[in-house]
């Protein structure tokens, strides 16, 4: 104690605290600081009442926040389950692949899904439709088993078919075929 402040001093080796009945608990009235380098480099830096800061080699890398966490430079995960929602500012975006081979990104305009390596960008499902933002009027249907139909107006208008495809007359009745392809 130097009249201020209260010290626990070790001059040798590693100074270890150590309890074998259950927690080792660090409570202060106000934060708690860890520093390394003698004190001159900032480890983990826990706020009262606000952020807790965690530093790699001087620089801050996380800092917790009201509303969840900041991290500075690229976060590494491993079996990740982000259970909400992910936030992306525009022009952000997702990377998948050891080469970024798949990005997902929105540019302050428009919405991109882009296979920017090798090989095909696939789309898998029993019955894959393509619908317009408001998702109550379909632009495309891919049916197993099925066939093709493309829409205007949110009506079908062409359509492939067994005996090749056609293109269907959308006014009246609005189904009798106008042009038809045969295989």
């Amino acid at each position: 104690h130097d009249g201020t402040d209260s010290y626990v001093l070790n001059a040798t080796n590693d100074l270890i605290l150590q309890s074998t009945g259950d927690d080792v608990v660090i409570q202060g009235n106000d934060d708690v600081l860890i520093y390394v380098q003698g004190g001159a480099e900032n480890s983990i830096l826990c706020r009262n009442n606000a952020q807790v800061e965690i530093f790699y080699d001087g620089s801050e890398k996380l800092r917790t926040t009201s509303t969840g966490a900041t991290v500075t430079g690229t976060l590494a995960a491993t079996n990740t389950n982000i259970t909400t929602q992910m936030f992306m500012p525009d022009n952000g975006q997702i990377r998948l692949g050891d080469s970024d081979d798949l990005k997902i990104y929105h540019d302050g305009n428009n919405s991109f899904i882009e296979n920017a390596g090798t090989g095909s960008l696939n789309l898998y499902g029993d019955d894959v439709n393509i619908l317009n933002k408001a998702k109550d009027e379909f632009k495309a249907k891919f049916i197993t088993d099925g066939g093709v139909e493309l829409y205007y107006n949110n009506h079908s208008a062409f359509q492939t078919t067994d005996f090749g495809a056609q293109t269907v007359f959308s006014s009246g009745s609005g189904t009798t075929p106008i042009f038809k392809v045969l295989h």
